[in-house]
């Protein structure tokens, strides 16, 4: 993953990944058919990693419609990380992987409709719901593509959640704003430490 994450797909080759590991190619073909199954594996790790950690979040007591909505994005903006630029943007372009990014972008846009569509939100968003979950998360690839900082992608977030909620959830807002540095704090580590495993075990023990 770690050298998934710094080449990106054309560049990574199976001698890096053996070099890395100290072990043969004819070891990692009896585990991967082809380098495509072996990228294949690793990305449903990345998106293993955004879902669970939404799950976390929602299964707080007490999820609201807006804190769902944040906890949405924000998790969508950490599994975009994970990945950085160069693997972002070859795999939107990339006609062996589109099933995987189609099937995620799905996942993630249900999400944060149903979050979007069970809340008390302004005007626009209420009679155009699909639409916003569509444009939220077209805003945050395309930063995310164009190098903006995690960091700054949170800010967004938070200041875009914020403006969309209605009149009736303002005292809710209040207690978002309270909590939201510590939050920043604990995706910035969550990231970092999704980054410093740079290996993962697989079924045969075998560790990539």
């Amino acid at each position: 993953r770690k050298l998934l994450r710094l080449y990106g797909i054309k560049r990574m080759c199976m001698d890096d990944i053996a070099r890395e590991l100290g072990i043969s190619k004819r070891t990692i073909y009896k585990l991967f058919a082809s380098k495509e199954t072996l990228v294949g594996f690793c990305l449903k790790i990345f998106a293993r990693n955004g879902r669970e950690l939404l799950q976390q979040y929602t299964s707080r007591k007490n999820c609201s419609p807006v804190y769902k909505s944040l906890a949405t994005v924000n998790c969508y903006i950490i599994t975009l990380y994970q990945l950085e630029r160069i693997l972002l943007a070859e795999l939107e372009v990339n006609a062996n992987y589109r099933p995987v990014i189609k099937r995620e972008r799905e996942f993630w846009y249900g999400e944060l409709l149903h979050s979007l569509e069970g809340g008390s939100f302004c005007p626009a968003v209420e009679s155009t719901p699909s639409e916003m979950a569509e444009n939220i998360l077209d805003l945050f690839f395309s930063n995310c593509k164009n190098g903006y900082s995690f960091a700054s992608q949170l800010w967004i977030a938070y200041l875009l959640v914020r403006g969309l909620v209605g009149s009736e959830e303002i005292a809710e807002i209040g207690e978002m704003d309270k909590e939201v540095r510590h939050e920043w704090e604990r995706l910035s580590t969550i990231l970092q430490n999704w980054n410093r495993q740079a290996s993962v075990r697989t079924k045969s023990g075998m560790e990539l």
